[in-house]
């Protein structure tokens, strides 16, 4: 777990957990990622990469 971080344009916020994270925007709302698309997303930079921030929650979906 990490304190909250700020993004590089000074207006959104991120907290990291063990298992995820919540990433909040004013523009956008706050969402929540888990399991391994939170960690590809930080790998890929999270929020101040090319992805940006997130704008709807990881969900899993059966395979049925």
């Amino acid at each position: 777990m990490t304190g909250t971080v700020t993004s590089r344009d000074g207006r959104g916020l991120a907290n990291r957990f063990q298992h995820g994270r919540i990433s909040h925007h004013p523009d956008l709302g706050t969402f929540m990622l888990t399991g391994a698309i939170a960690t590809r997303y930080a790998a890929a930079s999270g929020e101040d990469g090319r992805l940006g921030f997130p704008v709807a929650d990881s969900a899993t979906t059966s395979d049925r």
